[in-house]
């Protein structure tokens, strides 16, 4: 599993409190079972920076932080954390999470609703928290930013969910072909093993003509469940977050399909099992 996030971060004035800030960070996505190294942790003193590491399609970010108060620098009529945002969202592969935080929430609340209105976009605070800094309590502050990273992360947590979801469903698989086989639960059989000696001994010509498709969509499965075992995450500048296998990339799960492969595998699954407990006993009415 992937453990390395990578963040651009935006401050102009990177002073003790922004020390603190990145000191909660960098526990909240360890305390997340991933890491902030050096290289991959971007801290921006200007947007033409930020800009720069944008621009290098082959750095993979996974979300952004921004101070909205960006001092006096006007750079392309950039002035502040709200119109970094605007940029960032202007760049079709970077939907990832955004988090902005000021001391002047007043201010930026006012920002934004001017910034959506001029653009006539709501979606453009989508995947963004916005973390008020004025609040009296460091500890609030903390919690905030520990929820901002815990929401920011939550898309990789399911990439790698759907992954143990192929183990998961075809476990629940194999399972069943055991029962209906007569197999001890604890036999190591091949699971293309017990397939085949359901398919071959289990299933007629006509059933197997009639269930065709999703006999192959099955094979199709077993092969991704086996390939996804010796797997490895990357960033793709076009698909986004992808984990393919390390030998053929061509078999993969992608982040911006998740919801779509999620209930595809669902839906397999169920109509495997269904065609599994659907023929019980016929090897041994075909004996007699």
């Amino acid at each position: 599993m992937r453990r390395d996030i990578s963040i651009i971060w935006l401050e102009d004035e990177m002073e003790d409190a922004f020390h603190d800030y990145l000191k909660i960070v960098k526990k909240a996505i360890e305390d997340k079972g991933y890491q902030l190294l050096g290289d991959n942790c971007h801290l921006c003193e200007s947007i033409g920076d930020a800009r720069k590491v944008l621009d290098d399609t082959s750095k993979r970010i996974d979300f952004f932080i921004s101070d909205f108060n960006l001092g006096e620098e006007y750079e392309n009529g950039i002035d502040n954390g709200i119109e970094f945002l605007n940029d960032v969202r202007s760049r079709e592969k970077y939907k990832q999470f955004f988090i902005l935080y000021s001391k002047n929430y007043d201010e930026i609340k006012e920002t934004v609703i001017t910034k959506i209105n001029e653009e006539d976009n709501l979606g453009l605070l989508n995947n963004t928290m916005i973390i008020n800094l004025s609040s009296p309590s460091d500890e609030v502050i903390e919690r905030e930013f520990q929820k901002a990273i815990e929401i920011s992360l939550s898309k990789w947590d399911e990439l790698n969910a759907l992954r143990g979801e192929y183990m998961s469903e075809n476990a629940e698989i194999e399972y069943e072909l055991k029962k209906i086989l007569n197999v001890d639960l604890t036999d190591s059989r091949n699971y293309k093993s017990l397939y085949r000696d359901f398919k071959n001994n289990h299933l007629s010509k006509r059933d197997i003509t009639h269930n065709t498709s999703l006999l192959n969509d099955w094979m199709q499965m077993i092969d991704k469940r086996n390939s996804l075992a010796h797997s490895k995450e990357e960033f793709n500048d076009v698909k986004g977050y992808v984990i393919s296998n390390i030998d053929d990339k061509s078999i993969q799960i992608v982040e911006e399909k998740i919801n779509e492969e999620r209930k595809s595998l669902i839906h397999l699954s169920e109509q495997v099992k269904a065609l599994i407990r659907a023929k019980p006993k016929r090897i041994i009415n075909n004996k007699h």
